[in-house]
């Protein structure tokens, strides 16, 4: 994530296991942060395996990591510019697998 006061990266590493994997004991298996967004913060959730998840000749974490950068100061397009980064490499190879992210920006 990144504040809207700041212009470096902040990481995360949260433990979220697959649906039917928590079973009764949910609560020692769910790991979870409090950060007080406000307006401005942007806030990115990639899949644990996005270091490993190749889109073209990068990783979707080195993709991502390079598109917030580029548009620090213009973040309203970063969850854009995010995803037509991803349909463009798409596009190149269409044998990539699906995947997923969350692009959360505070208003």
């Amino acid at each position: 994530y990144v504040k809207s006061d700041e212009r470096n990266i902040k990481e995360l590493y949260l433990s979220l296991p697959r649906a039917g994997e928590v079973g009764e004991n949910a609560e020692s298996v769910v790991e979870y942060a409090e950060i007080n967004f406000s307006g401005g913060d942007v806030f990115i959730m990639l899949p644990g395996n996005s270091i490993d998840f190749k889109l073209d000749d990068d990783s979707l974490d080195a993709v991502v990591r390079t598109v917030v950068t580029e548009n620090l100061d213009n973040r309203d397009l970063i969850g854009s510019t995010i995803e037509e980064e991803i349909n463009r490499l798409r596009r190149k190879n269409r044998d990539l697998p699906e995947t997923g992210l969350i692009v959360a920006n505070f208003k």
